[in-house]
């Protein structure tokens, strides 16, 4: 065993020879230098910056609209603490989308950018808040009503600051996002640099993994493995110079031992570099940002696991071809066609394959409706044994290529629905009239049965729309941000504006919707992150809005009235998906855990984590209340009995690639796996009732039977990214930037062990057959 320790150290003195080696170190060392200055400290937050509003135009017109009038409000309170410059700019300047005559964007950006300076200087005054102006504003938030009954005039600066911040979301909240008490502030040394990031410090770790997982990826992963390849290509030829092969082969040793000896060599050396780095690295989070995470020294051995991938390959062929040169040639060739095979496999199933994943189940009479990823509605053919496309509007024809490219922008134009409206024999949605951010009206559209389900659209939906539901009486129920609203009119007689003499006022007219909201509007308005769920078999509506849940049931005369309300535990800003069914509610909460509450008394009945952090995309009750479907977002399906408060994996086919669990009106079970299958299940034994599999098309064949086999046995060398990402956080799915306050939006699969086996098994061959071709050549 010593010789060939000795070959190995021989190996790593030829290394530590290289120039090369030495650059890197360097490079490594100045990177650090570099990185080391970089730190952060927390502020309490209260400055808007670019991203704090989700549509700077439609802030801007709404207080330069209401700035005109007499009656004292928020934006009249605003438009009033703005110079008369730029008073007079923002009444003349062309708003994007809102004016008809909108040129160019250069002046709208430059008043917007004033506007926002002097938005800012305002609400860093203590005038900014005036009792008068702010009188009908809800305090939904703790934080405001502990300021509030604190005494604005009783604050320091900074909460001040904070106090008006807080008066800005709740004055305007479908515009400005909510925030948390506290931002980074990054710095570099003394330098402060951008604004205030509104991040918790729990965040802020979550994206330290993230931004480690990217450097691992990229530059360790690619740039690293690369310059580590050009170092170690000429171990393996150089072996084979008439002088040194003779000397290596004259000793008792065994060829394919000496070729495994110089291979480790050229591995031990990459260690050493890979070590330096990740541990600098994991030194700096912990001194700079206090973020002592060992987990991320996992990064050494995943690296030096990549390195000795396509060090194999380099390895291999050395021994056939004894040159460097070759070797790196070949090996970078080997490199391209597992990133091709990757990106093909990877971009499919982002684009074609997520997009046509069914995530809504529902009958329509005798009707079966799906709805897709991209909220595309079809109905199912048993003659052709097709689901056939029903019930699109133009906006999402137009923008269909735009939603398949680009998957984090599905979670922005997802519509409304479509639900079933069964006495008038239609279906209901309200598609996203306008692509762009900050611009969420919806268009109230209506498709017969007797038109083939032709989508037609004469008017708008209330301001801040957020969920439909069918009621137990079969009348249509819409929850907004500002009340709860009854269908009653006809949609689609065109709302007509008001005139008096001829000349037309601009009044708001109720249209085909009927307020049906409680007297305390404060208990239905609803600021992000919030959600709605609807009871089917009493009636009771369930809402949720930042850490508060309220339930609300029908008087006589059809209106909703507040019967119970309670504060959930944990942050105040926690998303959360939710479902009522007979006298429980159950919850999924954003750390993963399965929350089940008693209706009545809000007492717990149970709370687990089922799989860990694995967080809860969908939770559907069955009309009955007895059954709640839990869909994790790693594909994975749970049931609830509420009668046995007990959670338990379902046992049925296709877990870990379910994607829709909905109960039918008779209490079957809808489950939808392998994008488009549809299976429905008898409860409780889960005895299948019927299955609706269309045949694949060309595009799924071709993913089925050619793409998935060849990326399961290609090695995946450039993934073991996803393999750190899931050692770090825990979870198999990661969630997207417009996910963090949704969590039913589409996240990322992270598959952590493919990587792994298929990689080690690939290395494993290309070294025994390197072995075997060494022991039979003759030198």
């Amino acid at each position: 065993m010593n010789k060939y320790l000795a070959i190995i150290k021989d190996s790593f003195r030829e290394a530590l020879a290289s120039r090369v080696l030495w650059l890197l170190l360097v490079l490594i060392t100045l990177l650090l230098l570099v990185l080391a200055p970089l730190g952060y400290h927390e502020v309490v937050t209260w400055r808007l910056g670019d991203n704090d509003v989700r549509g700077w135009e439609q802030l801007m017109h709404k207080v330069r609209t209401d700035g005109k009038k007499d009656e004292p409000s928020p934006s009249r309170r605003i438009f009033t603490l703005l110079d008369d410059k730029l008073q007079e700019r923002l009444v003349k300047v062309k708003l994007p989308g809102i004016d008809e005559d909108a040129r160019g964007p250069f002046e709208f950006m430059g008043v917007a950018n004033d506007f926002r300076k002097s938005l800012n200087q305002a609400i860093e005054q203590p005038d900014f808040y005036d009792e008068t102006s702010f009188t009908k504003v809800p305090l939904l938030s703790d934080e405001l009503r502990e300021l509030k009954e604190t005494g604005p005039e009783t604050l320091d600066a900074s909460e001040v600051g904070r106090f008006n911040r807080l008066l800005m979301e709740a004055s305007f909240p479908e515009l400005v996002r909510g925030s948390p008490p506290t931002s980074i502030q990054l710095k570099y040394g003394w330098w402060e640099f951008f604004d205030p990031i509104p991040l918790r410090r729990a965040t802020l770790q979550e994206w330290l993994q993230t931004g480690a997982s990217f450097v691992m990826t990229w530059f360790v992963g690619a740039i690293g493995v690369l310059v580590a390849i050009l170092v170690t290509s000429p171990i393996v030829p150089q072996m084979f110079d008439p002088g040194s092969l003779h000397l290596l082969l004259s000793k008792p040793i065994s060829r394919w031992l000496l070729f495994l000896a110089k291979f480790c060599g050229g591995c031990a050396f990459i260690c050493i570099c890979a070590s330096y780095l990740v541990t600098g690295l994991w030194l700096i989070l912990g001194v700079r940002f206090g973020v002592w995470d060992p987990k991320l020294l996992l990064g050494i051995p995943i690296y030096l696991f990549v390195f000795a991938i396509y060090y194999s390959v380099s390895a291999l062929f050395g021994v056939v071809y004894r040159s460097p040169i070759v070797c790196i040639v070949l090996t970078i060739l080997f490199w391209g066609v597992c990133f091709l095979v990757g990106f093909a496999k990877i971009t499919f199933e982002n684009t074609i394959w997520s997009s046509s994943q069914i995530t809504r189940v529902f009958d329509a009479d005798d009707s079966l409706i799906a709805v897709n990823e991209l909220g595309v509605a079809h109905v199912w053919n048993e003659a052709n044994r097709e689901w056939r496309e029903i019930f699109t509007t133009q906006q999402q024809k137009q923008s269909r290529g735009i939603l398949i490219a680009a998957p984090e922008l599905r979670n922005m134009m997802q519509p409304l629905g479509p639900i079933y409206d069964q006495k008038h024999e239609r279906l209901i949605s309200a598609p996203v009239a306008s692509p762009r951010p900050g611009m969420r009206d919806r268009a109230l559209t209506v498709g017969s049965r007797s038109d083939d389900w032709e989508p037609r659209s004469e008017n708008s939906m209330p301001t801040g729309s957020q969920a439909l539901f069918r009621e137990s009486d079969g009348e249509i129920l819409l929850v907004s941000s500002v009340g709860l609203f009854r269908l009653t009119g006809d949609p689609l007689e065109k709302k007509r504006p008001v005139k008096l003499f001829g000349i037309q006022l601009p009044l708001q007219t109720a249209g085909p919707f009927e307020n049906i909201s409680p007297p305390d509007t404060n208990a239905t308005v609803l600021t992000p992150p919030s959600t709605a769920a609807l009871n089917r078999s009493n009636g009771t509506l369930a809402l949720y809005t930042r850490g508060h849940l309220t339930l609300l049931a029908r008087d006589d005369q059809g209106n909703y009235e507040v019967s119970a309300e309670t504060r959930l535990d944990g942050e105040e800003r926690q998303p959360v998906v939710m479902a009522i069914g007979g006298s429980t509610i159950l919850l999924g909460r954003q750390d993963g855990r399965v929350q089940a509450l008693d209706a009545a008394t809000f007492e717990e009945q149970m709370s687990i984590n089922p799989e860990g952090p694995n967080q809860v995309r969908f939770i559907n009750s069955s009309p009955d209340g007895r059954w709640f479907a839990v869909l994790l977002h790693n594909g994975n399906l749970w049931m609830y009995d509420a009668e046995a408060k007990s959670l338990a994996l379902a046992p049925i086919a296709g877990q870990g690639g379910i994607s829709c669990a909905t109960f039918s009106e008779s209490g079957q079970l809808y489950i939808a796996d392998q994008a488009v299958r549809v299976t429905a299940y008898e409860l409780p034994d889960f005895t299948r009732q019927h299955r609706y599999s269309p045949s694949l098309g060309i595009w799924m064949r071709a993913y089925r039977y050619g793409l998935l086999p060849l990326y399961t046995i290609f090695p995946k060398p450039g993934e073991l990214g996803t393999t750190f990402e899931y050692f770090m956080s825990g979870k198999e799915t990661q969630a997207t930037g417009s996910s963090e306050e949704n969590l039913s939006a589409s996240q990322r699969d992270l598959d952590p062990w493919a990587p792994l086996w298929s990689s080690a098994l690939f290395m494993f061959v290309v070294l025994g057959i390197a072995c075997v071709y060494i022991e039979w050549q003759e030198f």
